[in-house]
């Protein structure tokens, strides 16, 4: 393969891999947060991103007219929620902005604000930071999945098939999956700094299953770049690091979805 292809597939992989968008993730919850001041302890609190989801990415009623405010758009903003403030949702004779101010689901025919509970007014939302407060880890934790296990796939499948060229490929996967797993790292790390996420339950299995995963990719890519590797100990250690990448992202995707 000569080195024009060589570059031209590398493009298209990491085109192929970036493809994925996330959306639905806790930021569209905190949004819903500031704008109603949810309050603790009310069905809305409880609920969190079920307040718009039947599973996620399933949605229920109130979801979908989100979905539909939010069209094109990439943010979830507070005008966009205001927009549905006067409709009544699931029917039971109380408007949205009366149900999701006093803590009840506006998507639940069952879930009524309790008496006595006074509305909270609703407030405009700040303008989002430039920086959001899950620092692109959502975004990122994309690369070093599909890029190290698609070389996995293609160091094993180089080696069967003996065909160097194909090897070659798997290197670049697996060497630049390692350097974006730094990144999802780093920014894992800050996302839980800065929402606030204490270390228990699942997000201290990602976070050590993260630290884990991101030093045997590096294992891997240096073990590649240095020469072509092939001995059992070196296949048993991929494999091993395929099946933490895959723990990670699966445990991960727990955190956001549920």
């Amino acid at each position: 393969m000569s080195p024009p292809r060589r570059f031209r597939f590398t493009l298209v992989l990491f085109a192929a891999v970036a493809a994925p968008v996330a959306w639905g993730l806790p930021a569209y919850w905190a949004t819903l947060q500031k704008v109603y001041m949810i309050q603790p302890d009310t069905d809305v609190a409880n609920a969190q991103c079920l307040t718009c989801h039947v599973k996620p990415p399933i949605r229920n009623a109130f979801g979908k007219e989100v979905e539909k405010a939010l069209g094109s758009a990439e943010s979830l903003t507070a005008e966009m929620l205001h927009g549905l403030d006067s409709l009544d949702t699931d029917g039971d004779g109380i408007s949205n902005e009366v149900e999701l101010s006093k803590g009840s689901l506006p998507a639940d025919p069952l879930s009524k604000p309790k008496k006595g509970v006074p509305a909270v007014r609703p407030r405009l939302a700040p303008d989002p930071p430039l920086i959001p407060n899950h620092s692109f880890h959502p975004l990122l934790v994309h690369f070093p999945i599909g890029l190290f296990l698609f070389g996995g796939f293609l160091d094993v499948l180089g080696f069967r098939s003996r065909r160097p060229s194909v090897r070659e490929g798997a290197t670049w996967n697996l060497s630049f999956g390692a350097l974006a797993g730094l990144g999802a790292l780093t920014t894992g790390l800050l996302a839980r700094w800065r929402m606030g996420f204490e270390l228990k339950g699942l997000i201290e299995v990602h976070f050590f299953l993260a630290i884990t995963t991101t030093v045997l990719m590096g294992m891997i890519a240096y073990w590649n770049l240095r020469r072509k590797p092939e001995g059992s100990a070196y296949w048993t250690c991929l494999a091993l690091a395929c099946a933490v990448v895959a723990a990670t992202g699966h445990f991960g995707s727990l955190i956001v979805h549920g």
